[in-house]
């Protein structure tokens, strides 16, 4: 197993990284290695040259296996989950089945992802359930002080709680184990966001004990783009309705699991999750400890110069103690100066050729940078540079 000796240098030799451009935006969208995309070529190949052969033979036992790399990955039992093409996929799919009376409530808070608001809203409408956003106000100073706010705002009516594990618009990693615990001491059910999780953190899932979960493949992970994955507990899954309507499983195939459905849902690439075993092997050559705490020291160190030179403060503090305490992973997120940014994120890439969030959020704005194996601290000053020399001349 490799291990990173030094958070300082930049480990690209999985990847072919375009020698103009300074990708920081893996949270959004991740770069697939090399090796993965060789892997995913060569289903894609298997399924042009003989699409009956690679449909009804090869497809079903190879979902099977590419799914149980996956839960072995994630500490769960393959029965629990099903391929789905990014998050936002999954959570509509716990959306469309999630039983709701009116009167009941969804509660969020104001760091949740668009998309996952716009999904709840809608799935309340339906229902005439109530939908609830509290905010986690700054400063944000501990786990403790996140968990506090949802002891006092969780009502007798909160059915469920959407909860990310790493915020998206902010980076910040919520305590979502202790708040999963919270909301099943009074009979809500818990069900997680997770895209920004995958290898950027030690994610098991029966230790998490959460009702869904729904994470993207193709982000920190690296799997090709348009995989993610569906999670449902065991005692959901009788309650679970497909999403989407078709085979399944190609006849003789008997349906006989929430999961199966999920398998044939038309003609189209499943390439993605059946990449996902190459996506693992990249990153199990290296001791999976030190390339967390590597990637976090980097995201630490553009945290703390970005601040610095700006004079401004990180979105969230650093944390006393191991990685495990932290409340940001690999993803920075710094609050610009005062004023209006919109543009900047245009002008980074116009004229840096950097590609990197400026999000605005609680009337501010603030850059988020993904940290990864790719990149070390040259790239992150290359950043910090022009981030600081764009904002001098605004």
């Amino acid at each position: 197993m490799k291990s990173l000796e030094n958070w300082q240098t930049a480990y690209p030799e999985d990847w072919d990284l375009p020698a103009d451009v300074l990708y920081l935006n893996h949270g959004a969208f991740g770069l697939t290695p090399r090796d993965v995309l060789v892997d995913q070529r060569q289903w894609q190949a298997r399924n042009i040259a003989n699409p009956m052969d690679f449909y009804l033979r090869q497809l079903e036992p190879a979902w099977w296996h590419a799914r149980e790399r996956l839960a072995q990955f994630l500490g769960t039992d393959a029965n629990n989950l099903a391929f789905c093409t990014c998050a936002t996929t999954g959570m509509n799919h716990i959306a469309s089945f999630f039983p709701l009376q009116p009167g009941q409530e969804v509660l969020l808070n104001n760091h949740e992802y668009g998309a996952v608001k716009k999904i709840w809203k809608r799935r309340c409408e339906q229902t005439g359930a109530l939908y609830r956003e509290i905010e986690i106000p700054f400063p944000i100073s501990s786990s403790e002080q996140i968990i506090h706010i949802y002891e006092k705002e969780m009502r007798p009516e909160t059915r469920l709680l959407i909860l990310s594990q790493i915020t998206s618009p902010t980076a910040i990693i919520l305590p979502v184990a202790e708040l999963t615990d919270l909301a099943h001491r009074r009979s809500a059910a818990v069900c997680i966001d997770g895209p920004h999780t995958l290898l950027q953190y030690p994610l098991q899932l029966e230790e998490l004990r959460c009702d869904f979960y729904t994470a993207s493949c193709h982000k920190w992970l690296s799997a090709p783009l348009g995989c993610g994955f569906t999670y449902i507990a065991p005692q959901w899954h009788e309650q679970v309705s497909p999403f989407e309507i078709s085979w399944g499983r190609l006849p003789p195939g008997e349906l006989k699991s929430w999961s199966d459905h999920q398998i044939w849902v038309g003609t189209r690439d499943y390439s993605p999750y059946l990449s996902v075993p190459a996506a693992i092997d990249v990153f199990q050559k290296y001791n999976l400890n030190d390339l967390r705490s590597r990637n976090h020291q980097l995201a630490q160190y553009v945290r703390n110069e970005l601040s610095q030179r700006l004079g401004t403060e990180p979105v969230v503090p650093d944390q006393p103690g191991p990685y495990s305490n932290a409340l940001y992973g690999w993803m920075a997120a710094v609050w610009l100066p005062e004023g209006d940014w919109s543009l900047l994120q245009k002008k980074l890439w116009d004229i840096e050729r950097i590609e990197v969030p400026i999000v605005h959020f609680a009337n501010r704005y603030l850059i988020r940078v993904s940290c990864h194996l790719y990149y070390g601290v040259d790239e992150m000053n290359r950043l910090i540079d022009a981030v600081c020399k764009l904002c001098r001349t605004a």
